[in-house]
């Protein structure tokens, strides 16, 4: 099965149409450790690591 090229445009129709309905939940504790290791400041200092190599 192939995904249409209208695909993104179908989803964003979606999510506009039904954002009342849709929360955010992490579902375990994985997700939202992940989640708080996210930041621009751990990015920043990921990549002048790897610069440093």
């Amino acid at each position: 099965m192939q995904v249409s090229h209208a695909w993104v445009s179908r989803f964003i129709h979606f999510i506009h149409r039904h954002k009342d309905d849709l929360l955010l939940k992490w579902n375990n504790a994985m997700d939202s450790s992940c989640h708080a290791a996210n930041s621009p400041e751990k990015h920043k200092l990921y990549f002048e690591l790897l610069q440093h190599k």
